[in-house]
């Protein structure tokens, strides 16, 4: 968005010169940025009826998201170490019930 806002005169001025070839050669990094951004966002649907939105809305819809993320990845830290803590208990159980049942074959087995 930036390119496209920082070189929009320029090109406004490379239209007003006519296309001008020479106009082109002095300015075609600026102006080749400004095209292909453009065309970035004409694939987005941001046309000539549909403008871009300003910079200030797109920083709050950032703010935004950055917020839930946050908040997201706070969520996910707790649920994986609810996680590890009940892998923690099965193998636990897991142990248990393993050790417990190598006692009562090796009672079976001594005949007891």
């Amino acid at each position: 968005m930036n390119n496209y806002r920082r070189t929009r005169e320029t090109y406004a001025a490379y239209r007003k010169a006519g296309y001008s070839k020479k106009f082109h050669a002095e300015h075609e990094t600026e102006i080749r940025l400004h095209q292909t951004a453009k065309k970035y966002f004409d694939g987005l649907g941001y046309g000539k009826d549909n403008r871009l939105p300003p910079m200030q809305e797109l920083r709050q819809e950032w703010a935004k998201l950055d917020a839930d993320k946050r908040k997201l990845y706070s969520e996910r830290k707790r649920e994986k170490d609810k996680m590890a803590g009940l892998l923690t208990a099965r193998k636990n159980v897991d142990s248990f019930l393993g050790a417990s049942a190598r006692t009562h074959r090796d009672h079976d087995m001594d005949g007891r």
